[in-house]
């Protein structure tokens, strides 16, 4: 009743706009974190603080020609969650608390080689007998398949929930577009350094992840993946906008390996290299649940006190993470601007990171096999028995 009377009273300032309503939600929570989810009195004035904020965003972009034209109300929500939470939040439970988190069973990969060669011929396969648009369907799973490798090292191995993994392609997707038109940078320089640009994005949305975890740490990625949408995506002074920005060809020694246009889409060329992209990754997700560092993450999953009494550095885990599992999604945004010939807002919608979320946790989150076939489980394989029934880990601190 209060969220339908919310609406009622923004109908007359706000034409209506199913994405735009839905995507209040993100302020909201917002102030609802400022009060911690607690106090009635903190929460409303956070609420009336980052509305009059939005507003004189609006008169500023009015007023003034420097201004940024987009994303800054935008941004007001997601710099009020920074600062809070880093400053705010607490970075362990309180002792004696008792945490009660799924764990899901994360297998570590004993034979990898043999498994590797034969998906891969599998995919080859596929890839030569198919044309058209079932190849072009090929193409886009390997390359969702790259985000959902991405996903597993953040929140499989780490625990650490994160909705911005799409966003974080579609910034290594518009930084390619940068990188060829106007610093002249080929391929395939442009995707690393893309990806390493989205590196450091994902180390920012880490940083409230050294003291929160849990529903605050998924308010911090929905506003960050918000902002960036508006801010970056959507707006002509940065982009094409809607309209795209263009990618180059990729080419490696005068080879062409494009997608292609006419009777010839896709090419051969083009599948073969995201394969091979696919590959190198999935080969690097299982190597990192082997080491050292995929051991610490799975102990910082289960339980972040008992990690730091065992000596190891959580804090320093966590940003490897989120470093991590941003590169391999500003990876697969590359080959997702390849694949379109140009950067596009729509492939990198906030609902469609939610999306393709669910259907990431559903296959398989905490394991590369899961992460490499999304969409193929019709159940939910649960927790570290490996069955369909619910089951809860309960863990406590002392």
């Amino acid at each position: 009743m209060v969220a339908g009377l919310g609406g009622i009273l923004i109908a007359p300032i706000v034409a209506l706009n199913p994405v735009a309503y839905s995507m209040f939600i993100v302020p909201a929570l917002a102030a609802t974190l400022v009060g911690n989810f607690r106090s009635i009195w903190l929460t409303v004035v956070a609420g009336i603080a980052i509305g009059a904020l939005q507003a004189e965003t609006t008169n500023l972009q009015a007023t003034f020609d420097w201004f940024p034209r987009a994303g800054m109300a935008e941004a007001i929500p997601l710099l009020l969650i920074l600062v809070f939470l880093v400053f705010k939040g607490r970075p362990l439970p309180d002792r004696g608390s008792i945490v009660r988190q799924r764990l899901g069973h994360a297998p570590r990969p004993e034979r990898i080689v043999a498994p590797a060669l034969l998906a891969v011929a599998v995919a080859v396969v596929a890839l030569m007998v198919t044309g058209g648009s079932y190849r072009a369907a090929i193409i886009t799973s390997i390359i969702f398949a790259v985000i959902a490798l991405s996903q597993v090292v953040v929140t499989g191995y780490t625990g650490q929930v994160s909705l911005a993994q799409l966003t974080l392609a579609g910034v290594g997707a518009y930084s390619v577009s940068v990188l060829n038109t106007h610093l002249g940078i080929p391929f395939p320089f442009a995707p690393l350094i893309g990806a390493l640009f989205a590196m450091v994005i994902g180390i920012v949305i880490g940083l409230p992840a050294l003291r929160v975890r849990g529903l605050p740490l998924t308010v911090v990625t929905l506003a960050l993946a918000v902002f960036f949408e508006a801010f970056w995506f959507r707006n002509p002074q940065l982009n094409g906008g809607v309209a795209g920005a263009p990618v180059d060809t990729p080419r490696v020694f005068g080879i062409d390996l494009g997608i292609g246009a006419g009777e010839g889409y896709p090419r051969l060329a083009f599948a073969l290299m995201c394969l091979a992209v696919l590959v190198a990754v999935a080969l690097g997700v299982a190597g990192l649940r082997r080491s050292r560092l995929g051991t610490d993450m799975l102990a910082v999953r289960a339980n972040e006190r008992s990690a730091a009494a065992s000596g190891i550095n959580v804090p320093r885990t966590k940003l490897a993470a989120f470093a991590i599992g941003a590169f391999l999604a500003g990876l697969a945004g590359s080959l997702m601007a390849y694949q379109q010939t140009l950067a596009t807002p729509e492939p990198f919608t906030v609902f469609l990171g939610i999306t393709l979320f669910a259907i990431m946790y559903i296959a398989g989150i905490t394991s590369v096999t899961g992460a490499s076939w999304p969409g193929s489980s019709r159940r939910a394989v649960c927790c570290s028995c490996s069955s369909t029934d619910s089951c809860t880990s309960v863990t406590t601190t002392r």
